[in-house]
């Protein structure tokens, strides 16, 4: 009985780890699309340090889900913004499989992640897309 708990308040843990990660990240995401929105990182800027035409920087602009954690990190620096909850996303996959299963697959199927785009995102985790971040810390919240 005490083995069961000590598992459960472990997970418990694991999941508060996950939510505090992603929860971090989409605060300074937010705080670089305040900016771009705010203007106060001007489209040349953008399309130099991204190095991305006038045409994509206008695409992500009109679609903020559109923008990609690398290109967010990048522009977080710019702007003297935090970047480490960019990096932390780097752990976000390996955390996941260290899930117990029935937790990692129930996470997994709300998020609409199966395990090879998992598998992607663990060897390149600038692969995350937000609407699945979004997703993840929903229901890790709902999960309290």
């Amino acid at each position: 009985m005490t083995a069961m708990n000590d598992q459960r308040v472990l997970a418990t843990m694991q999941m508060d780890s996950l939510a505090q990660l992603l929860q971090s990240y989409l605060n300074v995401r937010a705080a670089v699309l305040r900016a771009i929105e705010d203007s106060r990182i001007s489209d040349e800027d953008i399309e130099t340090t991204l190095r991305i035409t006038y045409s994509t920087a206008f695409r992500r602009r009109k679609n903020p889900d559109s923008w990609r954690p690398a290109e967010l990190a990048l522009l977080a620096a710019t702007l003297s913004l935090p970047t480490a909850p960019f990096s932390r996303l780097e752990k976000l996959a390996d955390q996941l499989v260290e899930l117990p299963a029935e937790r990692r697959y129930s996470l997994m199927k709300a998020c609409q992640l199966d395990n090879a785009k998992l598998q992607a995102r663990r060897r390149d985790f600038y692969l995350w897309q937000h609407k699945e971040l979004e997703r993840m810390t929903s229901v890790l919240r709902n999960q309290r």
